[in-house]
Formats: C-alpha cells, sequence, structure tokens
C-alpha cells in the first residue's frame, strides 16, 4: 500500500515535516500526502534541510511547530 492511498480513511491528525533540500524523498511527497483528505493537518517545509535532519537543522524551530500543531488539536 502507498502512503497516500492509507490517508483517505484517516481521522489521525498528522503534522508533515520535511526537508526542501531531501534528495531521499522528493518534497513533492510531502505536499501530496498534505493535500490528501480531510483531516486535520498542518505542513512545515525546512527550506535547508535534508533527508530526516529539520531537527538537526533548526532545532528551535521544529520544536516550536510541534507544540504550536499540539496546541491546535487540542493536545495540549
Amino acid at each position: 500500500m502507498r502512503p497516500i492511498d492509507s490517508l483517505k480513511n484517516n481521522s489521525v491528525p498528522i503534522l508533515f515535516i520535511h526537508g526542501k533540500k531531501d534528495n531521499f524523498v522528493r518534497v513533492n511527497n510531502c505536499y501530496e500526502l498534505y493535500k490528501e483528505g480531510t483531516f486535520a493537518r498542518d505542513i512545515e517545509i525546512f527550506p535547508d534541510a535534508n533527508h530526516a535532519a529539520c531537527i538537526s537543522n533548526n532545532r528551535d524551530l521544529y520544536k516550536e511547530k510541534i507544540s504550536e500543531f499540539l496546541k491546535n488539536i487540542k493536545v495540549l
């Protein structure tokens, strides 16, 4: 199953975080996943981050976006 297929009936909130300089998974894949479905979601693209490097690229922004998302979905 493709990841996008699993989102069609998803009801779990998702924060999509991706590095724009990712050479392993295209950033367009993240945008496609973000657009799928009607569940609560947000997206943050780190312009200077490579694959799996967003947290090390900008730890403060990474933590801020997660906290903000959790507050928006009423978890914190």
